[in-house]
């Protein structure tokens, strides 16, 4: 009798949650983060070196996973390596944009100006989120597909084209075009503030 792999199993749960939250149940995402969370919060600790941090960057994993659940393929390998690539990418995007805005905390810094500096920056992001998923709205279906699969997922140009069976300049115009009326709509909503 062979010994089935405890991995092969935790794949199957995530895999059918995944599959659930693609077809609208929302509440499946607990089993997703009661089943991935500790492996993907070690992954965000590995490139972040900050437990708050994080515990932020994980918070946003779970939201793109509730965003594009409906792009895992399990025929394109497991549900754990995606949910880890996510993981991955959003760490690494993390790193990257505190390296550019400079937004490196001094411990001995006044820690209720870093509350207020955190809180401020919470309450911009909430709204910055809340606007981009209403622009996406606006957005033909394979430019948002395309658009939430290259950021969300970390595909390429040509990872995209392979995937959708499309030529690669078709894509690139899809994620060129889709772009493009997210900045216009963005633009039209900050005139409105």
């Amino acid at each position: 009798m062979t010994q089935k792999d405890p991995q092969d199993d935790l794949n199957g749960v995530l895999a059918r949650a995944l599959g659930r939250i693609a077809a609208g149940e929302r509440d499946a995402l607990e089993s997703v983060y009661r089943n991935s969370r500790a492996r993907l919060f070690g992954i965000c600790y590995r490139v972040c070196s900050d437990p708050g941090a994080a515990e932020d960057v994980l918070q946003d994993v779970y939201v793109k996973v509730a965003l594009t659940a409906r792009y895992f393929d399990a025929g394109r390998g497991s549900a754990l390596a995606w949910l880890s690539t996510i993981a991955r990418n959003s760490a690494i995007d993390w790193q990257r944009a505190r390296t550019r805005s400079g937004k490196v905390f001094d411990p001995t810094d006044d820690a209720d100006a870093r509350a207020r500096l955190l809180k401020d920056d919470y309450w911009d992001q909430i709204e910055l989120r809340r606007e981009i998923l209403g622009c996406m709205e606006t957005l033909t279906d394979d430019q948002r597909k395309a658009i939430e699969e290259s950021f969300f997922l970390g595909l390429t140009y040509a990872e995209l084209a392979d995937r959708e069976n499309k030529p690669l300049g078709t894509v690139k115009s899809w994620i060129r075009r889709g772009l493009k009326r997210l900045r216009e709509c963005l633009d039209d909503r900050s005139t409105y503030d």
